[in-house]
């Protein structure tokens, strides 16, 4: 019946029929088999358990059909002294486990780490008499959550030993996609008594991905970023991979669901790598001139392998949906670390945290697999460091989008400060540096709205034409320049000083205590403006005439009291009076 129990039976299997079930289950002997039988594994109480790397024994069921007789009276089991890794494609192992009970009695958990085993069959314990202790157990992906003992997330089969002596258990395994095989023996006291700990480990973890991403969703709305939208898809994703690894999806979300227990395996990990796909293309682009190519093609072909993952694992090609995974994880950590490299070098800064962020999940992968293979013994990294990499990976992405938007603030920044720029050269009359007809229509809607009463003074020069046509227009320039300086310095701050043209300034005084106030300023400005100039070698005077309106009697909109302070000013110049009011 188990053809492929021996190396030779094993290559005449693959002679005879070349498929992928003998091809795997062969290169699976050739890794794992070695000679003799294992010697019971004496129990004791360990903090985090006993581990059972070659301490198992295995058998390879090829068709999936013997039945517990023929396992238990088989002679052809093997003994892998490294850590077990099934080799998938519905192949069907059966396990026996050994243990010595020294004291009176014991209470013991054998106990997967793993959550993610197809179906598992649990036989015993076995006493030296061949007598089972316990029903058989059948649980696994495919079987309701309800099926697991101690509703553990990780599969555990309860030892209850009632004296001391020698003991079998016996495991019948089917995975879909190959899976490492850590057991463990556990105390059943400490085992539970370490549960709320992981719980709570986990809960933080949670929390921390929660947070970040109502940060990310802070920035969405603040900023409208389609990188801050793909980080929060992309950490619900991470969310939901985490949750299925570590069974909780399946004890809360669909416990009574086998379809969706399995399948959330790869659908939740496929949200993860497009929604990291698209995330990485719109963080990266930022810092790529234009639509780089090769960017765009990774993250595309992220895409379509996340479509295949989705679509693998919603028909059942689960070992197919898992290949895809793993290749479309590693060729994206680096392609898209190696784009931020690139990025980074020209330049833009917030690709090394990107890149940061990715190295840091790839390294804790990478630890969690030489762990995992059994090259270090770290139970507490092996059943936390994948989410350990997930949250640091999150936290790191969250300082890129950070640094990201702290550049688009100083790059908006930048752009308001030169549009303000632009806005105050258009304003500005370039010869004077005061306000031009422009800038004074944008201050007046302003100012004129206000309460209380303000005052328009239209300032015409005397004198100018012959000082602008004898002396030259340098000098003629040079007059304009110090007159503008003479009124600047006779209002107060908050008035608008203007000049329209050629020798025609105006004065919005932004506010009038009483006419006794106005007449004064009237006079005080045309005595500032004609006081004699010394401009290099010329000494020059010119007049002024100042023409004053008030609103409303004079007029609410600007043009209206330029009108009627042009008039004014006009018969100030013909009475030779210096400033007169408009006639209301």
């Amino acid at each position: 019946m188990f053809k492929g129990f021996s190396f030779l039976s094993g290559l005449a299997g693959l002679m005879a029929w070349p498929g992928r079930r003998a091809l795997a289950g062969l290169l699976w002997l050739l890794m794992a088999w070695s000679p003799g039988q294992a010697s019971p594994l004496r129990l004791v109480h360990l903090p985090e358990g006993q581990s059972l790397t070659g301490q198992v024994e295995v058998l390879v069921d090829p068709d999936g059909r013997a039945d517990l007789a023929a396992v238990r009276a088989s002679q052809s089991f093997t003994q892998p002294l490294q850590v077990l890794r099934t080799p998938g494609d519905d192949q069907v192992l059966w396990l026996r486990v050994q243990v010595q009970q020294t004291e009176p009695q014991g209470d013991w958990l054998l106990l997967f780490p793993s959550t993610a085993m197809h179906d598992l069959v649990f036989h015993g314990p076995f006493n030296q008499a061949g007598e089972a202790l316990a029903a058989p157990v059948h649980t696994g992906l495919s079987q309701a959550f309800d099926s697991r003992p101690l509703g553990s997330e990780r599969y555990a089969q309860r030892l209850r030993l009632p004296a001391p002596g020698i003991y079998t258990v016996y495991l019948r395994v089917q995975t879909n996609t190959a899976k490492t095989l850590n057991l463990q023996i556990w105390d059943t006291a400490r085992y539970l008594a370490s549960r709320p700990q992981k719980l709570l480990f986990d809960g933080l973890c949670y929390g921390v991905l929660l947070a970040l991403m109502l940060y990310s969703l802070a920035l969405v709305r603040g900023w409208h970023d389609r990188s801050s939208l793909y980080y929060v898809l992309a950490g619900l994703g991470a969310f939901l991979t985490l949750a299925t690894y570590n069974g909780h999806t399946a004890h809360y979300l669909w416990p009574g669901s086998p379809w969706w227990i399995e399948r959330s395996y790869v659908l939740a990990p496929a949200l993860w790598v497009g929604f990291s796909a698209l995330f990485g293309g719109a963080f990266l682009s930022e810092g790529a001139s234009s639509r780089w190519r090769w960017l765009e093609l990774v993250k595309l072909g992220l895409l379509m392998c996340a479509v295949a993952i989705g679509f693998g694992g919603m028909v059942g090609w689960m070992e197919l949906a898992q290949n895809i995974l793993e290749a479309s994880a590693v060729a994206g950590v680096l392609l898209l670390s190696g784009l931020a490299f690139l990025l980074g070098r020209k330049g833009f800064q917030p690709a090394f945290w990107y890149l940061g962020g990715r190295l840091v999940l790839f390294g804790s992968v990478v630890l969690t697999v030489v762990i995992s293979r059994g090259w270090l013994n770290q139970p507490f990294w092996l059943a936390n460091g994948l989410q350990i990499g997930v949250c640091a990976e999150a936290v790191v992405f969250a300082l890129a989008l950070s640094a990201r938007v702290r550049e688009l603030q100083v790059q908006r920044a930048e752009l308001r400060i030169h549009a303000e720029q632009m806005a105050q050269v258009a304003a500005t009359d370039p010869l004077t540096g005061l306000a031009n007809r422009h800038g004074l229509e944008q201050a007046a809607a302003g100012l004129l709205a206000r309460p209380g009463q303000q005052a328009v003074l239209m300032i015409d020069l005397d004198r100018f034409k012959p000082i602008n046509d004898s002396l030259g227009h340098e000098v003629g320039d040079r007059v304009l320049v110090e007159v503008a300086a003479r009124l600047r310095r006779a209002v107060r701050e908050a008035d608008v000083v203007a000049r329209l043209g050629g020798d025609e300034f105006v004065v919005l005084l932004a506010q009038v205590l009483d006419l006794a106030q106005l007449e004064a300023l009237a006079t005080r400005l045309v005595q500032a403006v004609s006081q004699p100039m010394v401009l290099g070698d010329a000494r020059v005077q010119v007049g002024v005439s100042v023409g004053v309106a008030l609103p409303p009697g004079d007029g609410r909109a600007l043009k209206d009291l330029m009108l009627a302070a042009d008039q004014a000013m006009y018969r100030a110049k013909r009475q030779g009076s210096g400033f007169a009011f408009a006639v209301r």
